[in-house]
């Protein structure tokens, strides 16, 4: 009769074996055909060892060279990290940042347990030479009309089979714009604007030692340079005779970018003075120039110049003499709900059109260092305004057909301050002041009928002045 206890214990030990036997580790992913994992010099490689189990130390998972030195986390181009997947099992990720020819050679994804090795699968590296371009250029250009060459060789490959493609992935023998070759260049006869932004793949085949071809890629965009063009809008720009003129200058297209603008009058280059002030902004394309206080010489002909990298152009500027614009005639309609409203108008025969109104506004402050000088009959609005310009609220509304206007977040048992400044293209015009008391709510009727309304229902003092 068998002994119990032996036959136990040899069933234990044939269980221990088999569980033994399905511990191990697999690669995240396997060489081609020869075993070798074929790169490139500089490229950037990773390759994880993974239990198939899962195990109680991180440490058991081990990445070492054929020297069977671990491989940590203390270099910067070569090293390893740890991860644990939810079922328990750990992943050991080998990096190579740029891999090196000297990286080259045989590495080993382990398992242990309490130091004993389990398994071992051995990485194969070969590491070749990388593509190495003649020409590094990645954007080209050149003149309507002018040749542009392309080089897609390489200098590191010369066995390297070279294709090159358009936008559309079309070799360029056969894309619908011409190109001629002669060996690796490829070469547009004459530049037109069919080919501006084009963009070119260089492609290099490379074959590896393990006879894997492998394809590196370099793309070159297409530039026709073309002068700066203008917006033809500011050809004329009026001024009003004692204020600053802005003469803008401003580019609707240019290849390359503008990177410059100048301003000339009668063959003299303008630069900033007290006379003048240059403000450019090359890449937003425009330019001001300021005609600080100007005078009657100071009307006439501007040239505003534009250069870009490879060309240049330039306009002409005629700064003509104009009226500013009349004082307006105010008329206030009504207060409700924290909001007035206005209705201002303008004369302009035969004179530039009023574009927008400037309306500040502030609480009546009295016995202040604006006012307190004051004589009998001036305008403390208007002093008071012109004295303390930030202090007051402003405004700027565009001239509607109707003539109506609304200013809101206003204050009942207030009196308030206003002025109402007219702008045209020259410049601004003569301000109209007028001091209103809020004393109650008015409700401001329809604006057919608002005129009547002012003279009829208001109940609110006005006080007018003149300047």
């Amino acid at each position: 009769m068998k002994n119990p206890l032996l036959s136990l214990t040899y069933f234990l030990s044939l269980t221990l074996q088999l569980v033994k036997s399905d511990v191990g580790v697999h690669l995240d992913h396997t060489p081609a055909s020869g075993g070798f994992f074929d790169l490139l010099e500089e490229e950037n490689f990773k390759i994880q060892c993974i239990s198939n189990e899962p195990v109680e130390s991180e440490d058991d998972i081990k990445w070492t060279t054929v020297d069977n030195n671990e491989i940590d986390s203390a270099s910067m181009s070569r090293f390893t990290i740890s991860s644990r997947l939810r079922k328990g099992q750990v992943i050991k990720t080998l990096i190579f940042t740029k891999i090196q020819p000297h990286d080259e050679g045989t590495y080993y994804c382990q398992m242990f347990d309490r130091g004993e090795l389990l398994k071992r699968i051995d990485v194969n590296i070969r590491v070749s030479k990388k593509v190495v371009w003649s020409s590094n250029a990645t954007e080209l250009g050149g003149k309507i009309g002018e040749p542009l060459t392309i080089d897609c060789g390489t200098k590191s490959n010369p066995e390297a089979e070279i294709e090159a493609y358009d936008s559309n992935d079309v070799p360029l023998l056969e894309s619908e714009l011409k190109f001629v070759r002669a060996n690796n260049e490829f070469t547009i006869p004459a530049l037109t604007d069919e080919y501006q932004d084009e963009e070119v793949t260089c492609s290099a085949y490379v074959t590896l030692q393990n006879k894997v071809t492998i394809t590196v890629s370099k793309v070159v965009k297409i530039k026709v340079y073309k002068k700066p063009e203008f917006k033809k809008i500011h050809h004329v720009v009026h001024a009003v005779v004692g204020q600053t003129a802005r003469i803008r200058c401003e580019v609707l297209s240019s290849v390359p970018n503008v990177v410059n603008f100048q301003f000339m009058k009668n063959g003299q280059l303008i630069e900033t003075s007290s006379e003048y002030r240059v403000d450019s902004f090359p890449s937003k394309g425009y330019a001001i120039l300021s005609v600080v206080d100007v005078q009657d010489n100071d009307f006439g002909t501007y040239k505003c110049i534009a250069h870009n990298s490879i060309l240049s152009n330039e306009v002409d500027i005629d700064l003509v003499a104009a009226k500013a614009p009349k004082q307006p005639k105010v008329a206030f309609l009504g207060f409700n709900d924290g909001e007035t409203t206005w209705k201002i108008e303008n004369q302009e025969a035969n004179e530039l059109p009023v574009t927008t109104y400037s309306i500040r506004y502030a609480i009546e402050r009295l016995n202040t260092t604006a006012t307190s000088n004051l004589k009998p009959g001036d305008n403390v609005a208007r002093e008071w305004l012109k004295q303390n310009h930030y202090a007051a609220s402003e405004i700027v509304v565009k001239r509607v057909s109707s003539n109506l206007y609304k200013i809101d977040g206003l204050f009942k048992e207030n009196r308030y301050m206003f002025e109402f400044t007219p702008r045209n293209a020259a410049g601004t015009g003569e301000p109209f002041y007028v001091t209103v008391n809020l004393e109650k709510n008015v409700e401001v009727a329809d604006s057919s009928n608002v005129v009547h309304y002012f003279f009829v229902v208001f109940t609110v003092l006005i006080a007018l002045y003149f300047m």
